[in-house]
């Protein structure tokens, strides 16, 4: 009896499990909650990875990459100018900036900096406008620009930009000569981003306005030679003393990536001097001992002291100099400030063990004193502040350090002290009566206040990015501090330069330093009416409604746009973005590393809507490059295909990661290894074809960070199917940067390519899946080829592009010509092309100035939709048959006969569509497609748990069979039983009430495709079988 108790135990524990296994596909396809990521994670810049990212395709090999831009520049003029007279007779369309301006950094509230634009580097005012309307701004990427009325409210600050058709929009320092004004004010601008940045753009030279920014001089190098290309200038500095105007010190700095991409040959980082207000520029004589050079590093910064009509720099490496001859010659102050800058510690040549990185000078103009504060790295190669010090005699002797209290302890989680002082760092002093307020800028705005002879001071925390209740209140001030500026007639009037923008306080922000809600009235965000400078990878765009844009940004999340409004809808660093053409209401959005978040609210969408749903831990475990390229596959929306160092394609939702999802191998190792940091990775994706047995694109094409090029035209046929088909494809190791299949070729075989660097063949095609490459480059200027679009009406047509601007052939690149009018002087990451009725725009995601669309002539076309009310998905029982009703309009007045076929992608499944073919004019039709599902796999299907079940306990009937014939009945039935109750044994709709969790089916997609000519439309459908 014990034998029969035991094993009666035994079946139900084992129904039970049944029951449970049952239920587990339906848990674990429940709804994710992402956890948010508190401010620092989601922000942290993560600076070798992005430097890595960014420099790929703009180092050059023996030849300096500055001197290249600026030569592919004036190729473009030379382009611009042949286009021009060949179209004298035609206007020629001009671009548009779709913005972002502004953009709404949280939408939520949780994390709010107020509209944002992008990377403010620089700032300046000017002074003889005592009203303090008269500002001008620098990006990191995005020009300068100028306001006239900067003390309106807020939201009425009007922003000009200046330099938009300049061979560069990076910028470092702004200066204006201090006798002029107005529309003869001469500017100077030092471009090049010297923030030790990962994407810090080198510069090309020096500009110079005599008219208030209206036409501009490009000065490339001083009057020995030294070329100023690939250098950034940290500061610019004119002597304000009566009379003297006219010279002015520059600070040239190599951290800029200039010299990791490749800076001009002879360009010197160091202090160069002018005496005709910046028209010519010579090398300075820097001297520790007066007699011998000292050995040039980057010039941190610069400073006139009109107190005793001397120049101070500071000097990487090196320490603290002066200069009484207008910066001709330099000498090193005999007493140093601080004890680490001893001649021992920072001799004439570079010590590496000389504590001063980066520093910066402030002069008090009432009084003359000088203080300094500089950084250099501890032990665990952390940034550190050395200290602040004071000078009341021209730098003849120094005070001890003026203390870090409230710095270093700033009241965040995160974000205090020196932490990212290689990149935002500023020191400004400005009087308060017979005090001095000491302003230091790092993530966060940091302000003491300094009485007469006071030896030290506590500072205060403004800003608080990272703190208070919700995030940033009450400043609400973006992090990353790159400069401030404030009235000599008004000191309460200031700017201030950052991330986000520009932000202003009228009343020299009087805060008490806390979270205290009253603290906002001391701050006002002059973002609202900015022109975009964001730094852009990416664009996604509603394949119906032209107002809805979605992308990805560095550093400021990822914007929407949406009925003429822009706001952040996710946060973070933002990478690529997909929208799902077949559900428009789903949206992608990704950060670094491979992390792509979906939401399912289309315009609804915000940061707690998203959840992630393919990470680096899902794809195995892969590394991947900083902004890991994946797309929406085209013949099956609902999938995803990613690219680590090996191509990915499963579920776009996130179930079924990482399965069998991997479609090649690791082509740095030959093997199925997950990807290591040191794996070659992927930069570009693209897909097209037939469908393959799942229903998703058959060729696929993915490029590699080194320059090769693998295909598959049978991608799930397994890794062997990928093969390199670089033999023909020049691409001299440079990176692949885009790839796009031509859609008026149904194979997938016909596909152009974008290679960077220089030197090389910038755009490719094949019509063989890459057999072989033909370069189409043609006269294309040779500038790193960035993005590239076939136009899906005209395959002849292709756009591409590049660093220095977007470019068309409409002859498959036998000559190319300028797209447009009026675009920056911009890299263009990624290029898109909206076609809808009566407006064709092709449309730019820049990076450092927002996006911009161009109108084109519309072209006859049609459009697969479903019909009006009909539903994309269907749920059948076995044996049944699904319909759909889907419509055929003709848009812009298109005529023609149309091919129609559909492909079901689950086997067992047959597909029929009716008509096979139709003629459609300017009306609308309704094709009703109808799916019939056979039984014999899906029923085999439903029978499994059984047949599992039995198989499972068929040993255990036969023993117990042994014993007793009716113990083996009652077990039997008993086993049936509790089948039935999990909801293996099938039953009427009545009997629902027993299977609440019975799942279906997995869903499957059928693929319709309409076809004229060289224009392909498709549609996917979901099925699922009960």
């Amino acid at each position: 009896m014990q034998s029969k108790t035991k094993l009666l135990f035994y079946l139900i524990i084992s129904v039970a499990a049944l029951c449970l296994c049952a239920a587990l596909p339906a848990i674990a396809q429940g709804t994710k909650i992402r956890i948010e990521k508190d401010a620092d994670e989601a922000d942290r810049d993560h600076p070798v990875e992005r430097q890595q990212w960014f420099r790929q395709g703009r180092t050059v090999k023996g030849a300096p990459a500055a001197d290249l831009l600026q030569r592919a520049f004036t190729s473009k003029m030379q382009l611009r100018a042949a286009g021009r007279n060949q179209a004298r007779a035609a206007a020629i369309p001009a671009w548009q900036n779709l913005g972002p301006n502004p953009l709404t950094s949280d939408p939520t509230g949780f994390q709010s900096y107020g509209p944002v634009t992008g990377r403010t580097t620089s700032i300046a005012i000017d002074q003889n406008d005592t009203s303090g309307n008269t500002v001008y701004i620098g990006g990191a990427y995005g020009g300068v620009w100028k306001a006239n009325n900067a003390t309106a409210a807020p939201g009425a600050v009007s922003w000009i930009p200046l330099s938009d058709g300049q061979p560069t929009l990076a910028v470092g320092a702004i200066a204006l000569k201090p006798d002029t004004t107005g529309a003869s004010t001469v500017i100077l601008v030092g471009t090049g981003e010297p923030d030790d940045s990962s994407d810090s753009y080198y510069g090309l030279g020096i500009l110079r306005s005599e008219d208030g920014g209206a036409s501009w001089q490009v000065i490339g190098s001083d009057t020995l030679g030294h070329g100023f290309r690939g250098l950034g200038f940290s500061k610019i500095a004119f002597n304000t003393s009566a009379g003297n105007a006219n010279q002015v010190v520059a600070a040239a700095s190599n951290m800029t990536n200039g010299p990791r991409l490749g800076a001009t040959g002879n360009a010197v980082p160091w202090l160069y001097y002018s005496a005709d207000a910046g028209q010519t520029w010579t090398l300075s004589f820097v001297s520790d001992d007066g007699v011998h050079s000292t050995l040039p590093t980057s010039a941190s910064d610069v400073v006139f002291n009109p107190a005793d009509g001397k120049f101070y720099a500071l000097l990487r490496r090196h320490g603290m100099y002066s200069s009484a001859d207008g910066g001709k010659t330099w000498q090193r102050l005999a007493n140093q400030p601080g004890s680490g800058l001893s001649a021992d510690a920072c001799p004439f040549f570079i010590n590496i063990n000389c504590p001063l990185f980066r520093g910066h000078i402030a002069v008090q103009a009432n009084t003359g004193e000088l203080f300094v504060a500089y950084m250099a790295f501890d032990s665990n190669n952390n940034e550190a502040l050395q200290g602040i010090f004071r000078s009341g005699d021209g730098g003849a002797s120094w005070s001890g350090d003026l203390g870090q209290a409230g710095y270093v302890n700033c009241g965040d989680s995160s974000g205090c002290g020196a932490s990212q002082s290689v990149y935002n760092f500023y020191l400004t002093a400005v009087p308060h009566g017979p005090a001095t307020d000491l302003y230091m800028g790092g993530i966060n705005i940091y302000r003491c206040s300094l009485s007469p002879g006071a030896s030290s001071c506590a500072w205060a925390n403004l800003t608080h990015v990272y703190g208070c209740n919700p995030v940033a209140a009450a400043a609400h001030v973006h992090p990353d501090q790159h400069g401030m500026a404030f009235l000599a007639a008004n000191p309460q009037l200031m700017y201030f330069v950052n991330d986000g923008g520009i932000y202003r306080s009228t009343n020299g922000v009087a805060v008490d330093g806390t979270c205290n809600a009253g603290n906002a009235n001391s701050w006002q965000n002059l973002n609202g009416s900015m022109g975009a400078m964001t730094e852009f990878i990416s664009l996604a765009q509603d394949p119906v409604d032209s107002s809805i844009v979605l992308g990805g940004t560095q550093d400021n999340g990822s914007p929407a746009f949406n009925a003429g409004s822009w706001s952040s809808v996710n946060t973070g660093d933002g990478g690529y973005s997909e929208i799902d053409p077949t559900d428009r209401n789903i949206w992608y959005t990704s950060n670094f590393f491979l992390s792509v978040q979906r939401c399912t609210l289309g315009t609804n969408c915000d940061t707690p809507t998203f959840t992630d749903v393919i990470t680096n831990q899902k794809a195995a475990g892969d590394n991947s490059s900083f902004y890991p390229p994946y797309m929406l596959d085209p013949r099956d929306s609902h999938k995803i295909i990613a690219g680590t160092c090996r191509v990915w394609r499963g579920s776009a939702d996130g179930s079924g990661w990482p399965g069998a999802n991997a479609l090649s191998l690791n082509w740095s190792e030959n093997s199925n290894a997950p990807c290591s940091a040191g794996d070659t990775m992927i930069s570009a994706l693209a897909a097209g074809g037939p469908a393959a047995p799942s229903g998703a694109s058959s060729v696929i094409y993915a490029g590699r960070a080194d320059g090769s090029l693998y295909v598959s035209t049978a991608a799930e046929s397994g890794p062997a199917g990928f093969v390199n088909r670089t033999a023909t494809l020049v691409s001299s190791g440079y990176k692949i940067s885009s790839i796009a299949v031509d859609g008026s070729d149904p194979s997938g075989n016909t596909a152009v390519t974008t290679v960077m660097g220089f030197g090389v063949g910038h755009v490719w095609r094949t019509t063989n899946a890459g057999q072989s490459w033909s370069n189409i480059s043609g006269n294309l200027p040779d500038a790193p080829a960035d993005s590239v679009l076939v136009d899906s009406a005209d395959a002849s047509h292709i756009f591409a592009g590049t660093d220095v601007g977007i470019f068309e052939t409409h002859n498959t690149g036998a000559t190319w010509n300028e797209a447009g009018a009026g675009l920056p002087n911009i890299p263009t990451p990624h290029l898109l092309l909206f076609d809808g009725p009566g407006t064709r725009r092709l449309r730019a995601s820049t990076y450092g100035r927002g996006i911009w669309e161009l109108s084109l002539p519309a072209v006859p076309f049609f459009s697969l939709q479903m019909a009006p009310g009909a539903s994309s998905s269907a749920s059948v029982t076995a044996g049944q048959s699904a319909t759909y009703n889907l419509g055929l309009s003709s848009i812009n007045g298109f005529s023609g006969t149309i091919s129609l076929s559909c492909a079901a992608a689950s086997a067992g499944e047959t597909c029929l569509i009716t008509p096979a073919t139709t003629f459609l004019s300017n009306a609308s039709a309704t094709v009703p497609l109808t799916v019939t599902v056979s039984t014999s796999a899906h029923a085999a299907a439903l029978k499994g748990w059984p047949v599992v079940f039995a198989a499972l306990f068929a040993g255990v009937l036969v023993s117990a069979a042994r014993k007793s014939k009716a113990i083996v009945m009652m077990l039997t039935l008993f086993v049936v039983a509790g089948i039935t109750a999990c909801g293996g044994g099938g039953g009427s709709p009545t009997s629902k009430k027993f299977q609440p969790d019975t799942p279906s089916l997995p869903a499957s997609t059928v693929i319709v495709t309409a076809t004229s000519g060289n224009v392909t439309r498709s549609v996917s459908l979901n099925l699922t079988i009960q």
